[in-house]
């Protein structure tokens, strides 16, 4: 969302990609040389005046653009050559003309708010005031160019400039909390401006984003729960706000709490159904839950997505497992080996390994099995098969295992133990 923003009589410029893009990516899209020009033009009531004759001219050259404002206010003017400089005249009938400065940028669309007067002379308080806010204006606007620049550390201080001018200019907190939490990983330094962001300029897209990740990085996470509840509610930026819901969901499962952890990720997938991973999480949690149906259709909504990927992979395979149908498991081992041989050997071994300590000895031998399917020359598979069998009573193959594992690794440190065992199962 881009938003009119409003400072009596002063343009405070934010392109459409400017906002969004320049304070998350450093950078400004460019097409050619057009600029546009959607304006807003109220009175001091803030009510939308209609009719009002805009012209847009090209300093120093016999170039002028016109527009009238509908009855909502707006206009919307292009230029051919946004980097040129122009002036913006509003005429209207019982309202003092005003007639200020304008830069259009290159690609993009600012939308600036002009407040006409009526007729009367201004106050001069009145006029400080404006003329104070315009600069503060006209300094931010210099900061947001150094930051499109890439220019981070300039365009601070030029939003800290305008902040001195003006407090209650929003977006410069809103640059500021950007720039401390993004460029400088400062998030105690970027939470006042976030709050002061949130509070101004509410509505900014924005603003409760880099308010919720400033007190996440602060591990304030009751108040940024609170803040990513109320971003769900808005409907905003919905994609931003899913990766949001999918990390808490990420937190609460390694603290163990499931449940919390399985809603955060159903919630980051009513916000963003394209976001995979949170199918992925999920089907894992309910498979463990025996929730075998639901855990097949975030499976297969994530392998639709990524066919050929080993976790997904690996996640059909042990829901085949448990489902009772070896041959279609072993067609998904095979396919999962063929894509990603090393993840799943190291996967499968880790899980021997726990169900072996675990004394889970059945599940450990279906996992080194699995291991050397897919590595017939993995020395450690080789050896915990070895002991495994030992366990299990089939003496004739830890025998061999245990053998094959001396070939492949002499030197091992677990090789004195195995020449132990296997002078016992002599």
């Amino acid at each position: 969302m881009t938003s009119y923003w409003r400072t009596d009589k002063t343009r405070i410029w934010i392109a459409v990609a400017a906002v969004a893009a320049l304070l998350l990516s450093g950078g400004v899209a460019e097409a050619g040389t057009e600029g546009r020009i959607s304006g807003l033009v109220v009175d001091e009531a803030e009510k939308p005046i209609e009719g009002v004759q805009v012209t847009v001219s090209a300093v120093g050259l016999d170039i002028h653009r016109k527009a009238k404002t509908n009855r909502k206010g707006k206009f919307t003017i292009t230029v051919l050559n946004a980097t040129r400089d122009f002036v913006i005249k509003l005429e209207k009938e019982g309202f003092q003309t005003v007639q200020e400065s304008l830069d259009p940028i290159v690609g993009g669309t600012v939308k600036p708010v002009y407040t006409m007067l009526a007729g009367q002379a201004m106050a001069p308080e009145q006029m400080a005031e404006l003329q104070r806010k315009d600069k503060a204006a006209k300094v931010y606007n210099q900061g947001v160019q150094l930051f499109a620049k890439g220019d981070f550390a300039a365009a601070a201080e030029f939003f800290q400039q305008s902040l001195e001018e003006d407090a209650n200019l929003g977006l410069a907190h809103l640059a500021l909390a950007r720039i401390y939490l993004a460029r400088e990983k400062d998030a105690a330094a970027a939470l006042p401006h976030a709050e002061k962001a949130n509070e101004l300029v509410p509505d900014e897209d924005l603003s409760q984003i880099v308010l919720f990740d400033s007190l996440w990085d602060l591990e304030q996470y009751d108040r940024a729960l609170e803040v990513l509840e109320q971003m769900a509610a808005s409907g905003k930026v919905a994609d931003k706000v899913a990766v949001r819901a999918f990390n808490a969901g990420a937190r609460a499962a390694r603290s163990g709490d499931w449940t919390t952890a399985k809603a955060r990720y159903e919630q980051a997938l009513s916000l963003d159904p394209n976001l995979s991973p949170a199918h992925l999480i999920l089907g894992q949690i309910e498979l463990n839950s025996g929730n075998y149906e639901v855990a097949r259709e975030h499976t297969v909504a994530y392998l639709e997505v990524e066919p050929e990927d080993a976790r997904g992979l690996r996640l059909l395979y042990h829901l085949q497992m448990r489902e009772g149908d070896e041959a279609a498991a072993m067609a998904t081992f095979d396919r999962m080996a063929a894509v990603d041989p090393a993840q799943v050997v190291e996967a499968f071994f880790e899980e021997g390994v726990e169900h072996f300590n675990a004394g889970r000895n059945e599940l450990a031998l279906s996992a080194f099995e699995k291991v050397l399917r897919a590595n017939p020359d993995y020395a450690q598979a080789h050896y915990f098969f070895g002991l495994a069998n030992a366990s299990g009573g089939d003496i004739a193959a830890a025998k061999t295992h245990l053998s094959r594992f001396l070939e492949l690794a002499p030197d091992d440190p677990e090789a004195a133990v195995a020449r132990e065992m296997l002078a016992g199962l002599e």
